[in-house]
């Protein structure tokens, strides 16, 4: 299905005495980008968090937050009672013997040395959470943008008949043009020669003037351009996953062509539908940066 690279996300889980939230925000961008902001504690299992964003989405710019309320699970710290009661025996020793005043407190216990160590091993269950909050809020996010999308490709199939209706109506313009140029070309060469007082050569009027009125043919062009109208909407039919690389390029062809037709033609009619093909073409262009 042909998703929109803008979307959002959010969950919230509650489990081993801590509180995960997770929000995603997605925008438009050539390639996928992953910005993640989140406690420094988190930083171990990134490239995991990039994976389930990879396994889900293939464009777009996604800035993913993370926040954890419990401090205290994410500092995933260990601390010995053993040795804060040893520590307590000695001050008080030294308190009884030497008549010092004892004035420790917990905060002091904690900094003594091989009170409180740093696990060495992650915290998997917080590791868990985290992964199940944001593969959450990537489903809720691909929800957005694919509802996002469903919209952009009925609006892309209705500009897209649009194009059928303009460019059958030049073709319609163009049947009689070579016609047209022709007998002018035709009718003003045998002037300009009479004028010079040089005899005509009609076989050879016709040769120049059939020569030049075919460089003006712009049947190949429409053939073309009618081609990729087809293969434009099999896109937006069949809405397969990064659509929007292959209809940007069938779009430069398309602009490629018409522009082609423009500069071959002499009918006013034939260049204001020129201007209004190239206007659709950029209207399509612009929503397309959207697909993924």
């Amino acid at each position: 299905m042909a998703n929109s690279m803008t979307g959002f996300g959010r969950a919230v889980l509650n489990d081993i005495g801590s509180k995960v939230t997770v929000e995603i925000k997605s925008v438009n961008s050539r390639y996928l980008e992953i910005v993640s902001k989140m406690p420094r504690q988190l930083n171990y299992f990134e490239d995991s968090i990039k994976a389930i964003v990879n396994s889900k989405v293939s464009r777009g710019r996604l800035d993913i937050y993370i926040q954890v309320d419990n401090n205290s699970i994410l500092d995933n710290y260990s601390i010995d009672e053993k040795k804060i009661h040893d520590y307590k025996v000695i001050f008080e020793k030294i308190q009884r013997e030497l008549d010092i005043e004892n004035d420790m407190k917990i905060s002091s216990y904690l900094n003594l040395p091989e009170v409180m160590t740093k696990n060495s091993e992650p915290n998997k269950e917080l590791e868990n959470m985290v992964k199940n909050a944001v593969a959450l809020a990537m489903d809720n996010l691909c929800v957005m943008r694919n509802a996002e999308g469903q919209k952009i490709i009925k609006d892309l199939q209705k500009r897209v008949e649009l194009l059928k209706v303009l460019i059958d109506r030049l073709e319609l313009y163009t049947q009689d043009m070579l016609q047209s140029v022709f007998e002018k070309l035709q009718k003003r060469i045998s002037e300009l020669l009479a004028k010079n007082g040089v005899e005509a050569d009609d076989a050879r009027i016709l040769q120049e003037s059939a020569i030049y009125a075919d460089k003006l043919n712009v049947t190949e062009e429409i053939v073309r351009f009618n081609t990729h109208i087809s293969q434009l909407l099999n896109f937006l039919g069949e809405q397969e996953k990064e659509i929007g690389k292959k209809i940007d390029f069938l779009l430069q062809e398309m602009n490629r062509e018409i522009n082609t037709i423009g500069s071959k033609s002499q009918k006013t009619e034939i260049i204001s539908l020129v201007v209004d093909i190239k206007a659709e073409l950029e209207k399509i262009r612009e929503q397309i940066q959207n697909i993924e």
